[in-house]
């Protein structure tokens, strides 16, 4: 088949729509099956409690199953990730008597500890802030921010992957309220 030179432009584009076209559904497919192999991963582990996660600012770690009795909010996320930043601020609003019950865990993901240290003076969050690279890297975590929500008993009871604005938070609300 010859493409007649006058309408070879138009078939180059067209090319060109369709391949973009085909990228953007492709991406698209697989953000979406990695977010859903985390929240499955997430749901069906049994031994998060045992995992360790050493402090940004000491040599102790931190055993998630030391935090049972409470809610525990493990975020994912890192200094150089506006999404991160703006979830924190959302996060550090909550109303107190819902903060009573919610203990979170920042576990930074690829930032030096002196961009941690910095961050922790700047804003003075009341989160424990642990380095959670190599867990993020073992478990293929589809980005930052990502978080596990654990109830009281140490279960998995849901997982957020992304942030999307202040309503984030309603299922993490409406979990502490039916405590």
């Amino acid at each position: 088949m010859r493409i007649h030179p006058r309408h070879f432009n138009k078939f180059m584009i067209v090319v060109a729509v369709v391949t973009a076209i085909l990228i953007v559904i492709a991406t698209l497919s697989y953000t979406s099956s990695r977010e859903s192999a985390f929240q499955r991963q997430m749901m069906e582990a049994d031994s998060l409690g045992y995992v360790a996660f050493p402090y940004i600012e000491s040599r102790d770690t931190l055993l998630l199953n030391q935090l049972r009795g409470q809610y525990l909010l493990l975020d994912f996320w890192s200094t150089w990730s506006e999404p991160s930043i703006e979830s924190h601020k959302v996060l550090s609003k909550l109303p107190e008597e819902d903060f009573i019950s919610l203990r979170v865990v920042a576990a930074s993901v690829r930032t030096d500890s002196s961009e941690v240290a910095a961050y922790r003076q700047k804003y003075n969050y009341a989160f424990e802030f642990v380095d959670g690279t190599d867990f993020y890297r073992e478990m293929n975590l589809p980005g930052v921010p990502s978080q596990i929500l654990f109830n009281p008993g140490g279960q998995v009871v849901a997982t957020f992957v992304g942030y999307t604005g202040p309503n984030r938070y309603d299922s993490l609300k409406t979990h502490l309220a039916n405590e």
